[in-house]
């Protein structure tokens, strides 16, 4: 178990727990304060303007439904465009795989100490400008992140902060508003193909869930793979 600092005399553990609730002018932070890692990854989307994500060209191709059950594996080839998205660097992976691994071992009193670590890695993340898919690989195609992906699913502050954001569903920010942006803007389904067979998942229940827009479904399915 992570050893967690000692409180100063003057402030209290229940002034401790109150205090990351607070909002700064400057930053507004999720339950927890977990924004200063998920916020710097997948800022919320801007309702006036357009919003391109990182490592999704602004024009994409098109959706189009399977025309038969062999899709999966014809699609894939030289012209996949989940093959032409650039892979993360190690600097990339190992700063995931420090957030991920800090956020599932750390007790949500102890992340408050972690808000400058965790920052550093959110803004390490963010400056690669990789693809949500690929950052969804790199956890979910790891067995140990994967595992500790099951921990942050387990506790309901983090994982709300991980899918949605300070704002929820409605704010457009998180790990579920980068999905949503690419699924309106039609720029999800050309990537499933390579993102399934990377994940060895089924392309047609991850269509399913990415069609409803239900990243909390496909995220525990992909989870029991």
């Amino acid at each position: 178990m992570i050893e967690q600092p000692a409180l100063p005399p003057e402030r209290t553990l229940a002034s401790e727990i109150v205090s990351v609730w607070h909002l700064s002018d400057v930053e507004k932070t999720l339950p927890f304060n977990l924004s200063y890692c998920f916020a710097a990854v997948f800022p919320k989307r801007d309702k006036e303007a357009s919003h391109t994500i990182p490592g999704v060209p602004k024009s994409a191709p098109q959706s189009r439904e399977p025309q038969s059950k062999d899709e999966h594996s014809s699609v894939f080839s030289s012209k996949d465009p989940y093959l032409a998205i650039p892979n993360p660097p190690p600097e990339y992976r190992q700063a995931v795989a420090d957030m991920i691994t800090t956020l599932a071992r750390t007790s949500l009193v102890g992340l408050a100490f972690k808000r400058g670590y965790l920052k550093g890695k959110g803004a390490e993340i963010s400056k690669h400008h990789i693809h949500i898919l690929k950052f969804l690989e790199c956890i979910l195609g790891d067995p140990k992140l994967k595992e500790y992906f099951r921990k942050i699913r387990g506790s309901s502050f983090k994982w709300n902060g991980f899918l949605w954001g300070e704002e929820g569903r409605s704010g457009g920010g998180g790990t579920g508003g980068a999905l949503d942006s690419l699924a309106k803007k039609n720029e999800m389904d050309p990537y499933l193909p390579g993102f399934t067979k990377a994940l060895n998942a089924d392309l047609s229940k991850v269509r399913s869930y990415a069609a409803k827009r239900d990243w909390e479904g496909m995220l525990d399915y992909l989870m029991k793979k």
